[in-house]
């Protein structure tokens, strides 16, 4: 079983810039899932972006009633922890405390 990523090694893949990123690099970066499961699932919302028919983000939403806590499928937090772990932790070790 992998260890839970940390916020420091999902922050430590995100690209530091003035510049506006596009919605989708919140979901290459693993953000979108660590915002999701650390803190809206626990309330029993989720922050979903939508897509258009070619992929691409169009919008945002919330989802969820807030009456009892959500959670991804197992399947799905095995597979994000693994690219947590082994794409995006080698390719942008953590640079220390995160404060």
């Amino acid at each position: 079983m992998t260890e839970k990523p940390s916020i420091a090694q999902i922050i430590s893949g995100i690209r530091f810039s003035e510049e506006s990123q596009p919605l989708e690099y919140l979901i290459d970066s693993g953000l979108l899932y660590w915002i999701n499961r650390e803190a809206f699932h626990l309330h029993g919302f989720a922050l979903v972006l939508d897509s258009d028919e070619a992929g691409q983000v169009t919008g945002f939403r919330m989802v969820g009633q807030g009456r009892e806590p959500m959670s991804y499928a197992h399947e799905a937090v095995a597979a994000k922890e693994r690219y947590v772990n082994e794409v995006l932790t080698p390719q942008y070790p953590p640079r220390g405390h995160i404060r």
